[in-house]
């Protein structure tokens, strides 16, 4: 009986290693940005409805600006749910809710924007955020529509899959991907904070394509999410659009108490 054996192991030398470095090298070239615009889908075409996750960074404020200026449907949506650090002291303890501030505070359209906070999930927060979109549009009476959804560059593709998912078949959702100025399409390989984001999205995205998210057990017991209380006036302004400017709008975002505060325009 033999506990050991003797074998024969064949080894790279290391001008085979120095090749196989270089061919490594010149793959990873070749196909990083095959693989970002793969992550990164840009879908042109006029939409609806516009939902903007509201986890974006600041920077990404003036380009989402410049296309809810430019978006000629009369919806405006920001998404998320609670904030992951800092929700202690700040006032508004969800994406969407810190997004909507933060767009008005630097010009949005006050009556444009709508905030529709996710319930807390602890896994699939952007399919959560979708449902909890179209549970906002089932109850404001939108049966189909074209989505463009604003997110994260290489986020895109799972973005465009998850809404889609969630919305339904009578949905037709397109991604209007930000491009982060720390990295590229031809560099985001470089850099540590773009090759987590890409090289995580990727492995996400396949997740999700083994495993499709389920609706999760959260919303069941979420109420009606059009009383919001913050999207009072813009969901008037939506069901019956006024011909004179809206009312005084502070800069955190939420509306000062004027008389009719809750009537509709007339």
């Amino acid at each position: 009986m033999h506990f050991v054996r003797r074998r024969v192991l064949w080894w790279p030398t290391w001008p085979t290693w120095f090749l196989m470095a270089a061919l490594l090298v010149v793959v990873t070239r070749i196909a990083a940005p095959g693989l970002y615009d793969l992550m990164s889908p840009c879908d042109e075409g006029e939409a609806d409805i516009l939902a903007v996750e509201g986890w974006l960074p600041d920077h990404a404020v003036p380009e989402v600006i410049r296309l809810i200026e430019r978006h000629e449907g009369p919806w405006v949506f920001t998404t998320g749910g609670p904030v992951e650090r800092g929700g202690y002291l700040q006032e508004w303890r969800t994406y969407a809710e810190a997004a909507r501030a933060t767009l008005l505070a630097a010009g949005a359209p006050t009556q444009r924007i709508i905030a529709v906070p996710a319930p807390d999930a602890r896994t699939d927060r952007t399919f959560v955020s979708a449902l909890t979109l179209r549970r906002y549009l089932d109850e404001l009476g939108v049966p189909s529509g074209r989505v463009s959804v604003i997110t994260l560059s290489a986020h895109a593709l799972r973005s465009r899959a998850l809404f889609q998912r969630a919305l339904g078949p009578r949905f037709v959702v397109r991604t209007r991907p930000y491009h982060s100025p720390w990295f590229g399409r031809n560099d985001w390989w470089t850099t540590s904070e773009g090759f987590r984001f890409v090289t995580g999205e990727a492995i996400a995205a396949l997740h999700n394509w083994l495993r499709p998210p389920r609706r999760p057990v959260e919303l069941e017991d979420l109420g009606p999410v059009t009383q919001n209380p913050t999207n009072t006036r813009a969901r008037e302004s939506f069901l019956r659009p006024s011909p004179t400017a809206p009312a005084a709008e502070s800069r955190t975002g939420r509306h000062q108490n004027t008389p009719g505060e809750n009537k509709p325009y007339p």
